[in-house]
């Protein structure tokens, strides 16, 4: 997994995401349980077919898309955590490209909060109304 930081305005990052083909490798077998549960293949029960004759008629891509929500979960958490970023919010994920995969996590950070000298201010001693 490679990213990319660069900073938005209003305190927000960017992190520009790229995905090689060994990072989605545990993936397909993820999304290849969720498309065997909604397919049917004729000679195999359903949820039963194997995962070479669910590739064949389906490809790679259809099985690595049923996996693509695990997958933006999982590697933003990464990259957020790499680039020791921290924020209040839940990030804006927008997929730029499927096949390889990049997409691009918006996260905005906590706005900087200036305090003036406490110092400086000058309070009058309450007197006890007995």
């Amino acid at each position: 997994m490679k990213f990319k930081q660069s900073k938005e305005k209003n305190r927000q990052v960017s992190l520009d995401v790229d995905l090689d083909d060994k990072d989605l490798e545990p993936y397909y077998k993820i999304g290849y349980k969720k498309l065997v549960k909604k397919i049917t293949i004729p000679g195999f029960r359903k949820g039963k077919a194997p995962y070479h004759i669910i590739e064949s008629q389906y490809g790679k891509e259809t099985i690595l898309s049923e996996a693509l929500d695990n997958i933006l979960s999982d590697k933003t958490s990464e990259a957020i955590k790499e680039s020791s970023l921290e924020s209040y919010m839940p990030p804006k994920i927008e997929l730029k490209n499927f096949n390889p995969i990049k997409f691009t996590i918006i996260l905005p950070l906590q706005p900087k909060i200036a305090l003036g000298e406490i110092n400086k201010i000058k309070l009058e001693k309450m007197k006890d109304p007995d």
